[in-house]
């Protein structure tokens, strides 16, 4: 993944004025990933909190947008070497998300992956390989060109 691009390109996105804006909890988590994995111009120590309180906002409490943002934010948890918090986010945000979404979307599937790369940092290999196996279905169901099947292929 090429963060420093991501960076920049969120960076305009996350100004005062959007926290309000229905991608806004997307963009200020991929923001804070993108500063984790590549601090430059616009980070503040403080990107994760305010990605916080956009998803704690009424608006997006209760929204299948947390599910995107709670990925980004576990892959900051994992990076910090926190993958049972990667867990818990990813957890709540797909029980918040499946009912409207159902169990095929992409989002699902990176959630899965996620939940993958998290079991394997907490040492359990049975319970990471199953939820390859989910993303993986997940993944393979999707059409040539998918934004998932990039993801996928450079999260590996």
């Amino acid at each position: 993944h090429d963060y420093g691009m991501l960076r920049e390109l969120l960076r305009t996105l996350i100004g005062s004025g959007e926290k309000t804006n229905q991608r806004a909890p997307r963009a200020f988590a991929w923001f804070a990933l993108a500063c984790t994995k590549a601090h430059g111009d616009g980070c503040t120590d403080d990107a994760v909190a305010q990605a916080e309180q956009v998803l704690a906002d009424a608006r997006f409490a209760h929204h299948p947008y947390q599910l995107p943002a709670q990925i980004a934010l576990a892959e900051i948890e994992i990076a910090n070497s926190r993958p049972q918090a990667a867990v818990d986010r990813v957890e709540a945000a797909l029980a918040l998300a499946l009912p409207e979404i159902g169990e095929q979307h992409s989002w699902v599937g990176q959630a899965h992956a996620m939940l993958a790369e998290a079991q394997t940092a907490l040492g359990n290999p049975g319970r990471a390989a199953r939820e390859k196996k989910l993303a993986d279905a997940i993944v393979d169901a999707q059409p040539p060109g998918h934004p998932l099947r990039l993801w996928i292929s450079h999260a590996r």
